[in-house]
């Protein structure tokens, strides 16, 4: 029996030696106060506040307390004082974190991991509810992430530039915060059914993004939601009503938009510098076309009208608070068909258009294009 007790111990040295001396890549550390360059106490002195990480684990635990007080504020990467983003400080990569577990009953997740760069993947605790803002914002190596069903909120940032490829953001979630994936290298994102509307930015530059499937229910496609990515196609549901200034600005690789049979609302430079869209339907709930709308989409050929509509050529300056002169269809130099629905009875604003077939639009129009043309040509001659 002694014998068996001494074995049982020498065992148990033999893993103890073993464990501690594990390299430090091996193990989860749980981060302390002299892991942070600040750490400071709240002033109510309700929590604890830690900023700027300089140990050197790459696989953390992240606690709730820390020495008796709750954890209320932590980021990793520390401001670069010489780096801006309109007026918000920049923050420095920080390059030693691999992989983090959050504790039990952590709240504190805004800007958790923003700059995080190096790392690749995460345990959230369980019944967490809110994806906080930047939370992952600069997460260039994590390419792939689950989000829990008990998640009901993401807020602003944060996934921006993350590695991200593909996502499924489950319907549990009723709340998408703007710039949500922005400068992502997201390719494929399902969205929830239950959503109303893209919010502003959410897909900003997020060159890679190929695929997005919107939900029925959807209603509105917000400011700036799609622009500069890499969308090769996209059906609009017909439930959406009102498509946002630049929703789909400077998408050079879209050549295919299904429009909603119900919008009414499309707004200035929505669709500017979608230079591979080759066609466009304007639903019959489209009254006005404001100008810059399809500005320098140079290789669209054929659009059609559904309904009676005004063709403006005023916007608001893309840089100033102030109205402008730019016709909708500016830089379009390649049209060369329009077409109207049956009832189409009069579309106002024609001569913003340059093209070469008529024949497809209402007598009427037809007529008044010829004699604008001839009186251009005798005025000035071209």
């Amino acid at each position: 029996m002694k014998t068996q007790k001494i074995r049982i111990m020498a065992i148990a040295a033999v893993v103890a030696i073993i464990t501690a001396s594990a390299p430090l890549w091996a193990q989860t550390y749980t981060v302390t106060a002299a892991d942070f360059e600040t750490v400071k106490v709240l002033d109510d002195g309700s929590g604890v506040s830690l900023e700027n990480y300089i140990g050197k684990a790459p696989n953390i635990m992240i606690p709730a307390e820390l020495e008796g007080l709750p954890v209320k504020k932590v980021i990793f990467s520390d401001l670069d004082t010489d780096s801006y983003v309109g007026y918000t400080r920049t923050r420095k990569e920080n390059t030693t974190i691999r992989s983090a577990t959050i504790a039990e009953g952590f709240t504190a997740f805004n800007s958790l991991f923003q700059g995080c760069a190096s790392l690749t993947s995460v345990t959230l605790p369980k019944g967490i509810t809110k994806i906080g803002w930047g939370m992952f914002n600069g997460c260039k190596s994590l390419t792939s992430f689950t989000i829990p069903d008990s998640v009901t909120a993401i807020e602003d940032y944060a996934f921006s530039s993350t590695g991200i490829k593909e996502m499924v953001i489950p319907d549990s979630v009723t709340k998408l915060g703007k710039d949500s994936f922005h400068g992502s290298a997201i390719e494929r994102v399902t969205l929830p059914a239950g959503l109303k509307a893209i919010p502003a930015g959410m897909f900003v530059n997020c060159q890679n993004l190929k695929s997005v499937t919107l939900p029925a229910g959807l209603t509105a496609i917000g400011w700036l939601a799609f622009e500069i990515s890499g969308l090769q196609s996209i059906v609009i549901p017909d439930s959406v009503t009102k498509i946002e200034e630049s929703a789909f600005e400077g998408c050079t690789n879209l050549t295919e938009v299904t429009m909603p049979r119900n919008l009414t609302e499309l707004g200035s430079y929505a669709f500017r510098g979608c230079s591979s869209l080759k066609r466009i339907v304007i639903p019959a709930g489209v009254k006005t076309i404001v100008g810059g709308t399809f500005k320098d989409c140079t290789a669209l050929e054929e659009i059609t009208f559904e309904g009676n509509v005004t063709i403006n050529d005023t916007a608001r300056s893309p840089i100033y608070s102030t109205m402008i002169i730019i016709p909708p269809f500016d830089g379009c130099t390649n049209i060369k068909k329009l077409n109207a629905g049956p009832g189409v009875t009069r579309i106002w604003g024609l001569r913003y258009i340059s093209l070469t077939d008529v024949s497809g639009l209402p007598l009427k129009e037809q007529a008044e294009i010829k004699a604008y043309r001839s009186a251009f040509m005798q005025k000035y001659g071209q």
